[in-house]
């Protein structure tokens, strides 16, 4: 047979812990408490790899001073001594690259603390939605392993639904960069970025809704527009920078990679204009595709929202 009891003092000192059975066993203990506070302040950094920890141990100096201090970070155990003013410096040599909030574990004498360390991205964007064919781009921004945005001059990549990666040096000195997404078909289009400075990359969603307004012809575009509605492809998250054999004028990285055969503006207004009015059926068939239309744009902007927030 076996008892817990958990208790501890509420002061700074030794206490005596008295336990008996049945009056014939008596059992006493002394529990020392001592004053001690962890101080472990957050770590934030760009990148992984090895990172400084500062611990610091509030409390008398007698206390304080020459004390274990294990830490507990992503499965590896650390220790180091406090200094005579209850300093110390742990090196942290496995920290993730992969942005995202890490917790870390620090215990002196049965004394808890958690703190955490923050790994940022250095490319910073979100997922967007967009009109069909309006001048709106998608900005990205780019920074080094110590936050600072990248100058003009600065080459990045970019792909888009996993066709071939272009390659653009960022124009600017605030390290942003516009990716053109007015010729992209109406639906979800995945965009990946390439960081060729800190190897990193990351992938983003954007969505491409109708032009309000837009009149739908009968039978071949309402299935053009299905089509559309319906293209949807994963990027992958594998860095293959290719080798560079020289510059690069930004105009050599805007050719229409999406186009696939899709009529344009201009072909559906001169189909639509050819088509002789007919009967009352051709105007229902017109308020069902208007119905149809409303019901694709409900379907992908919840789809968008909901993407979001599950993040």
């Amino acid at each position: 047979m076996s008892s817990f009891v958990q208790c501890a003092g509420e002061n700074e000192g030794k206490y005596l812990i008295s336990a008996s059975l049945c009056d014939y066993y008596n059992l006493s203990k002394t529990l020392n408490v001592l004053g001690i506070d962890i101080i472990d302040p957050e770590i934030t950094t760009y990148s992984g790899g090895s990172q400084t920890f500062k611990v610091h141990l509030e409390g008398n100096k007698n206390v304080i001073s020459k004390k274990p201090i294990n830490v507990l970070f992503n499965l590896k155990n650390y220790l180091e001594y406090s200094d005579e003013n209850g300093d110390a410096i742990i090196l942290i040599n496995n920290v993730p690259a992969s942005p995202g909030k890490y917790n870390i574990s620090t215990e002196v004498y049965g004394v808890y603390s958690t703190s955490t360390v923050n790994v940022l991205s250095t490319i910073i964007a979100e997922d967007v939605v967009r009109q069909y064919g309006l001048d709106s781009p998608f900005t990205v921004s780019f920074t080094d392993k110590t936050g600072q945005y990248l100058t003009m001059g600065k080459l990045i990549g970019y792909q888009i639904d996993n066709l071939r990666t272009k390659y653009s040096p960022i124009l600017n000195d605030e390290g942003l960069f516009d990716i053109d997404v007015s010729s992209l078909d109406v639906g979800e289009h995945n965009i990946t970025v390439f960081n060729l400075l800190t190897k990193e990359n990351a992938t983003f969603s954007v969505g491409i809704l109708p032009k309000f307004g837009a009149e739908l012809n009968d039978g071949d575009s309402q299935q053009s527009l299905d089509n559309k509605s319906n293209g949807m492809s994963g990027a992958g998250n594998s860095f293959n920078p290719l080798y560079l054999s020289g510059g690069h004028a930004e105009s050599d990285f805007n050719n229409d990679d999406m186009a696939n055969g899709t009529a344009s503006n201009n072909d559906l207004a001169n189909k639509s204009s050819t088509v002789p009015v007919k009967s009352i059926d051709n105007q229902s068939n017109s308020n069902f595709n208007f119905l149809w239309l409303l019901l694709i744009l409900l379907v992908i902007g919840g789809y968008l929202i909901w993407k979001k927030y599950k993040k």
